[in-house]
């Protein structure tokens, strides 16, 4: 018996059930937009690493923190390199979130984000990984659909009184 490319597609796709929630759920959340992208630009701020005081923009942290799912409190757990005989590889960042959310939700106690050679936080990542490892900072974390997949984008800044300041600012606004 031959079935039809349409119902195999659906016996497939019903035979496995989490590779179909996955795609639901990319295609639920927003796409990564130009604008989301200034916001959750898979970056540390400066403060993180080079110690700066920590800029803070009412308007830019009130936008950053409305497209974000979640802005928790976290520690940089892990820093993998994967290199590939001798080219530059893939990083990889496990944050361990600390504590509940500061705005929006969370359902997960670690999250892993990808950091590939194009990313604004590759060299950094690759040449100062000691300087941010286990690192505290607050973690702006959003979810969105590339192409069919959930892909994470984040932002991070230090954790200190003054970015907590700063967020409740904003939710108060609210």
């Amino acid at each position: 018996m031959r079935l039809a490319p349409l119902t195999l597609v659906s016996i497939l796709l019903a035979a496995a059930p989490g590779c179909r929630s996955e795609l639901v759920a990319a295609r639920a959340l927003p796409r990564y937009t130009p604008e989301a992208a200034l916001l959750l630009d898979d970056a540390f701020g400066s403060a993180v690493v080079d110690g700066d005081p920590v800029i803070i923009d009412d308007e830019i942290w009130a936008a950053r923190v409305q497209s974000a799912r979640a802005v928790v409190p976290a520690l940089v757990a892990t820093v993998s390199l994967d290199s590939m005989t001798g080219q530059a590889g893939q990083v990889s960042i496990t944050f361990g979130v600390l504590g509940p959310p500061l705005a929006g939700s969370l359902d997960s106690g670690t999250i892993e984000v990808e950091v590939p050679s194009g990313s604004p936080s590759y060299h950094l990542v690759r040449t100062r990984r000691n300087a941010i490892s286990g690192r505290r900072l607050l973690l702006f974390i959003g979810w969105f659909d590339e192409g069919g997949e959930r892909t994470p984008h984040w932002h991070a800044e230090p954790d200190e009184p003054a970015t907590r300041e700063a967020v409740a600012r904003v939710l108060s606004r609210e």
